[in-house]
This record gives C-alpha cells, sequence and structure tokens, in this order.
C-alpha cells in the first residue's frame, strides 16, 4: 500500500524531518508528501535547506529519495489571486480551510480503490491550521487513514535538530544569547545522533465522518465540490432530516435544497418534475419493471412537462410536438437546450429505458455536488414501495425504498422525501 504525508507547516520545519523519521519507524514512511503552509513557511523551509536535510534524511535510513519528486506545497491565495504570508483575519483562516478541503478530498477521490494509506499530521502550524487539518480530514478519512501529533524530547527544542542522525551532529541554540553555540547537556555537547529514542508518533483517535454517512463516499468525496463551510453545512443538515427543504423552480431549471442551488438540463427538469408530482401525489406511475406497459405514458408526461417549461401548448400527440418543442427551447434560450443525442433518440425510438437510466443518474450526479448521506438519499429519484402501509406522514423519510423481482407494481420512481418537505414552483 502506499503511504503520503500531510502535513501543516508554520515556522518549524523539523515538525516535518521529525515526522518522516517517526513514519519510518512505524514502517508507513511516504513515498508522497502535501505541506500545507503560508509563503512565509515556505520561504522559512527554502532558507533552512529542508529538501537536503529530507535527502540527508533517506540517504541515512536507506529510503529512495524519489520522495522529493513528490513533495507538493498547498499555499491559500486571497482576493487577488496572491500567496497568504501569515493567517492574520478570519478570511485568511476560510481560505486555508478551503485549500485543505479541496487538497485532501482530492487526493482521496483519486484513490477508488484503497490503495493509499494516508498519515495526516497536525503538529506544525498555527493553532486554527491544525484544528482545520484534524476536523477536515475527519470528513474524509477512510479506515486506513491515522491522525497524528509528533512528540520530541524538550530537551532538543530551540536547537537545530530535525531528525536522529546516523553520524554525530552536535547541536547548536537557534535562539537568544546562545545562538549558534553548542547546547551542553550534563557536561556534554547535545548530540542528534543520541536522538533515535526522543521521538515519537501519537496517534489521535477520531470519529471518521465519512463512514457515518450513507453513500458519503459517491456523494461527498468523489463528486463533492463543496467548500469547508458548505461541507459543515451539509453534515448538519444531513443530522437533522427533519429540516430538510427540496424545493423546485422549474421555470428557472433549478433545484433548491436548503439554500444551495443546483441546475438542471431541460430533459432532467422535466423528469424530476414528473417524479416529484408522482411522490406529492401518491398517485406512482413509473414501473420499472413494467417499463413496456408504462413506455408511452410515461414519455407523454415527460414531453408535457418540457412543453411547460417553455410555455408549449400541446395540442397533438405529445411525441408529434417534441421537435417543435425542442427547437422553442434554442429560440427561448441561447445556452439551454435538449441535448442533441437525446432529441435524435427520442425521435427514432421514444423515450427509451436507457434514456431514462441515464437521466436519473445525470439528476443524482448534480445533487451529489452538493449533499451529503440522508440529504442526497431522501432527495434522488429511486424506487419506492406503494404501499399505503409503508408511508409515514410524520417522518422525513416518508417512504421506503424497495425493489421487487415478483411484483413489477411493488416500487414505483419517487423520492423518499416527506411530500410536505418539498415545495415545486
Amino acid at each position: 500500500m502506499k503511504h503520503i504525508l500531510i502535513s501543516v507547516l508554520g515556522s518549524s520545519p523539523a515538525v516535518i524531518t521529525e515526522t518522516l523519521y517517526a513514519l519510518l519507524k512505524k514502517e508507513r514512511f511516504p513515498e508522497e508528501v502535501h505541506i500545507f503552509t503560508t509563503s512565509h513557511g515556505l520561504g522559512t523551509f527554502e532558507r533552512l535547506r529542508v529538501i537536503e536535510t529530507i535527502r540527508c534524511l533517506c540517504e541515512d535510513y536507506n529510503q529512495s529519495t524519489t520522495l522529493l519528486d513528490n513533495l507538493h506545497f498547498h499555499i491559500a491565495v486571497d482576493e487577488n489571486e496572491e500567496c497568504i504570508e501569515d493567517i492574520r483575519d478570519e478570511s485568511d483562516q476560510i481560505r486555508i480551510a478551503d485549500t485543505l478541503t479541496d487538497v485532501i478530498r482530492g487526493i482521496i477521490s483519486k484513490d477508488k480503490n484503497n490503495t493509499t494509506a494516508i498519515d495526516a499530521s497536525i503538529a506544525g502550524g498555527r493553532k486554527s491550521m491544525s484544528f482545520y487539518m484534524g476536523y477536515i480530514f475527519s470528513m474524509f478519512a477512510r479506515e486506513q487513514d491515522c491522525l497524528s501529533h509528533v512528540l520530541v524530547d524538550s530537551v532538543y527544542e530551540g536547537t537545530d535538530f530535525m531528525y536522529p542522525t546516523v553520524k554525530a551532529k552536535p547541536l547548536l541554540f537557534l535562539y537568544g544569547e546562545s545562538k549558534d553555540k553548542h547546547k551542553i547537556v550534563d557536561g556534554h555537547q547535545l548530540d542528534a545522533r543520541d536522538a533515535v529514542d526522543a521521538i515519537e508518533l501519537a496517534e489521535i483517535p477520531f470519529i471518521r465522518l465519512n463512514n457515518s454517512l450513507v453513500d458519503a463516499n459517491d456523494t461527498f468525496v468523489y463528486g463533492g465540490k463543496l467548500s469547508y463551510s458548505e461541507c459543515i453545512a451539509a453534515y448538519q443538515l444531513s443530522m437533522k432530516p427533519e429540516s430538510i427543504r427540496l424545493t423546485v423552480v422549474a421555470g428557472k431549471l433549478l433545484i433548491d435544497i436548503n439554500g444551495s442551488e443546483m441546475s438542471l438540463s431541460p430533459e432532467q427538469m422535466a423528469l424530476y418534475n414528473v417524479i416529484l408530482k408522482d411522490t406529492a401525489s401518491g398517485e406512482f406511475s413509473i414501473f420499472r419493471g413494467d417499463w413496456n406497459v408504462i413506455q408511452f405514458d410515461i414519455e407523454r408526461r415527460w414531453i408535457e412537462e418540457l412543453a411547460s417549461l417553455v410555455s408549449y401548448n400541446i395540442d397533438d400527440v405529445a411525441i408529434d410536438c417534441f421537435e417543435e418543442i425542442c427547437e422553442k427551447f434554442e429560440k427561448i434560450y441561447s445556452n439551454i437546450r435538449v441535448s442533441t443525442s437525446t432529441k435524435n433518440t427520442i425521435l427514432k425510438n421514444g423515450l427509451t429505458q436507457a434514456i431514462f437510466d441515464r437521466l436519473v443518474r445525470e439528476i443524482k450526479a448534480t445533487i451529489a455536488e452538493k449533499t451529503v448521506g440522508n440529504v442526497f438519499r431522501l432527495c434522488v429519484p429511486t424506487p419506492v414501495s406503494v404501499k399505503i402501509s409503508d408511508f409515514h406522514t410524520n417522518l422525513p423519510e416518508a417512504r421506503k425504498e424497495t425493489k421487487s423481482k415478483t411484483d413489477k407494481r411493488a416500487a414505483a420512481y419517487g423520492v423518499l422525501l416527506n411530500p410536505k418537505q418539498i415545495s415545486l414552483k
């Protein structure tokens, strides 16, 4: 398994080399390192030539120096796209948090096969950076990922100690009146070579929130685009499903879930509207297991919904008006239209099951971008039980998700969310 280190860094780059040594002792030496810092932290790292120190550590302990080719720095930028020098105000904190969120989510989302293990270190940086690192990591971390803090014997504080060297390296004071002088302890020069047992990696137990949410991997990590504050809001809403409010503004091709807006294409909106209207009325019609029977009725309702989006009055067989409806979209909107592939397939074969399934997947993917856990699960199209006994009027999850292989009409497409929490405009 490939090991990755992510760490925050302030003005003391020794935390990087100390952590690398501690991971070496744990047999989790990384092949890739991501460092979150400021322009000041990066400047200190470069001034102290820490890259060369890491190279020496690798050579001392027979580790590949290819790590140096996979060393990445992540620095948040301000409103002028300039690297933040230090965390001076709340806006700097927000940008640091968003950078951590984007990068950590990105690292994990690339590993869908779970071939990596991440060590996250909160040893460096300002307190706010360390807090954000730990908290954000807990939102995305998997079972194999660890959170830690490197601990070093206090006798080495204030010196140029970086890691336990193989050869003798007397240590010097970095600050104060004794700056650049050797540190003497019990009559002997303090030496980095003697620090083999002075470093400990303290692992920090934490709750992996990712694992506590239904569908979190699909909707939060791999499909997620949320900022830090949006992630927090998404988690909070998932924990209070009774607070979910799904509003559909069909004329603007928008769905709104508690203030988070998402845009759908015309064909997606038309289908979602059909499904939500069925859910609201309790009179379900999209029985996927009986597609050959219901296809033409669903096609008619879907085309009628499309027509309503452009105020087109259908006075004939719906499918015969479909091409004109598509043309009206092109006349009214400059950049919104029914996709050419969908249009051509409908004109040739009607609303096929393959197109229906694709539209459902696309609706889910859009909702996935800004929701997590229960919010996603309750708002996306899914097969629901049509039994009256499975409908609970006072619960956020008003319906039961179900699939039946024997009864073709036991389950129909709807959403699980209580109709009282849905508004169609």
